[in-house]
């Protein structure tokens, strides 16, 4: 089922049919999914955004920082696929094992991140909704933290500035 979803959102993402203006310029909101926490996006273009995150997850806490690009999508005013790129960094508490012992230990992680995605922005309330798909991929950490962590969530975003 999770591979299906993975799919259509990546492919209303890449498949754009038109030019894109943004719906606004900044918006703030809740993001809840794999982890829960806050986004805040804003567009420093038409067509391109940067979103920071702050999340809590599996017993640890991220910072993740995102450059998106926008596109119109499926011809609905509103609708917009996004895709790019960015950057994580925070800690977690792990337990790694050995063969005679476990070890529960905190680390510091940093990665980079992708991001496809869906967002609706509502036309006559000042609301954004995004559905993404976010995969992870950790260089620095422990045994304890997986190298790829897959990601995804529901954002609903105050817009602050249109």
């Amino acid at each position: 089922m999770n591979k299906y979803l993975y799919l259509l959102i990546a492919m209303l993402a890449f498949g754009t049919t038109s030019a894109s203006a943004q719906n606004y310029i900044a918006a703030i909101g809740l993001r809840t999914g794999f982890g829960i926490g806050v986004t805040g996006k804003l567009f420093i273009d038409e067509s391109t955004a940067l979103e920071a995150m702050a999340e809590v997850r599996n017993r640890g806490f991220g910072l993740t920082g995102m450059y998106e690009i926008h596109h119109d999508i499926l011809g609905i005013d509103g609708m917009q696929g996004f895709y790019g790129g960015g950057a994580h960094l925070g800690f977690t508490q792990g337990t790694e094992s050995s063969n005679t012992s476990f070890n529960e230990q905190t680390a510091f992680i940093l990665g980079v991140d992708g991001i496809a995605g869906i967002e609706y922005t509502i036309p006559s309330i000042p609301i954004n909704l995004s559905l993404d798909f976010k995969p992870s991929f950790n260089f620095l950490g422990t045994k304890a933290v997986p190298f790829f962590i897959p990601g995804g969530a529901v954002s609903f975003r105050y817009i602050i500035s249109q």
